[in-house]
């Protein structure tokens, strides 16, 4: 099986509702299924961090309550993804 998206990172937003959720979950499934690293943000870390587990090895949770003020911690959080990719 073709893995397009290995040695990438994905970032996805998880809303609070049951059908962003849903939407997250499809999303980061068809992500990890092609190789990508998931970084799942949400402000609620039960939702973030259920998904995280649901999704195994290659998604991890990162909690944020302003995703525009946490860039820097985020890309670092990426950039070791990639470095243990």
């Amino acid at each position: 099986m073709l893995r397009r998206l290995s040695g990438r990172v994905a970032f996805v937003t998880v809303g609070e509702g049951t059908g962003e959720v849903a939407r997250a979950r499809a999303l980061g499934r068809a992500l990890v299924a092609e190789g990508a690293s998931v970084v799942l943000v949400s402000p609620d870390a039960g939702i973030g961090g259920r998904l995280a587990a649901e999704l195994g090895a290659g998604a991890v949770f990162c909690s944020s309550d302003d995703v525009g003020a946490d860039v820097d911690a985020l890309v670092e959080l990426a950039a070791d993804l990639t470095r243990q990719a």
